[in-house]
C-alpha cells in the first residue's frame, strides 16, 4: 500500500474556517505549500473530506494531518468562538507604495459605496473626479478580508474597493475564503489633506 503523506507546520500548512463555493455549506479550508488543498467538513486530523458533487473533481488525494498542528488548530477555532475579544484583529492600511497579495475569508461586504462622496468631491467638480479617475467613473463596492489562518492567533485585516461587476461575477459573499491582490490609491479626504485606501487588482476563488 502507498504512504500517505502526512502533513503539518513544516509544510507551510494554514487553515481556515469559510464555505464550499459550490454547495455553500460551512467547511475548513486546508492548504499547504506543496500546492496541494482541500475542504473538510470539520477539523481533524484526516478528514472528514467534503464531498458534495461539484467539489468531488478538485480532491488531490488521501492525506493525514499532522496531530499537534490539528489540535492547535481546533483550539483557536474554539477559542475564536468562545471569547473572540482574545484575538487581535489588526487593520492593515497601505503605506501609499507597496502591493500585497494574500489568502483570507471574506469578514464584511457592501456591494455599493459613494467613493467620491466619502472623499468630499461632487460630481460636478471635474478636477476632483478627474483626481479619482476609475474610482470615480465606476460602480464600486468595498470588502473586508481576514488573513492569518486558524493556527496564528493575530489576525491582519484588509479593507478595500473592488468593482461592483466582480463582486457580482464571482457571486462573493460573507465567509468565502479568497485569494487577492491589492495595490494603493492616492485619494482626497474630507479634510481636505490625503490619505491612502486599498484598491483590488485582482480576487478570485481558491
Amino acid at each position: 500500500m502507498a504512504n500517505i503523506p502526512t502533513h503539518g507546520r513544516w509544510c507551510g500548512a494554514r487553515t481556515y474556517p469559510t464555505i464550499c463555493q459550490f454547495c455553500r455549506s460551512s467547511v475548513f479550508y486546508f492548504q499547504r505549500n506543496c500546492g496541494s488543498k482541500v475542504f473538510f467538513n470539520d477539523l481533524g486530523g484526516d478528514g472528514p473530506v467534503h464531498r458534495c458533487d461539484e467539489y468531488i473533481e478538485f480532491i488531490s488525494g488521501p492525506f493525514e494531518v499532522e496531530r499537534e498542528y490539528t489540535l492547535r488548530v481546533r483550539s483557536n477555532y474554539q477559542q475564536q468562538i468562545q471569547k473572540p475579544e482574545a484575538f487581535r484583529i489588526v487593520r492593515s492600511d497601505p503605506d501609499g507604495t507597496s502591493q500585497i497579495e494574500d489568502l483570507g475569508v471574506i469578514r464584511e461586504l457592501i456591494r455599493y459605496v459613494d467613493i467620491s462622496k466619502r472623499c468630499g468631491i461632487e460630481r460636478s467638480d471635474s478636477v476632483g473626479m478627474g483626481f479619482l479617475g476609475k474610482l470615480g467613473k465606476g460602480s464600486f463596492g468595498q470588502i473586508t478580508v481576514h488573513v492569518g489562518d486558524l493556527s496564528q492567533s493575530d489576525t491582519k485585516s484588509y479593507t478595500f474597493y473592488v468593482e461592483t461587476q466582480r463582486i457580482e461575477r464571482l457571486r462573493l459573499e460573507r465567509r468565502q475564503l479568497v485569494f487577492f491582490r491589492l495595490r494603493p490609491k492616492t485619494l482626497p479626504s474630507r479634510a481636505g489633506d490625503v490619505r491612502h485606501a486599498w484598491v483590488c487588482a485582482d480576487i478570485y476563488h481558491p
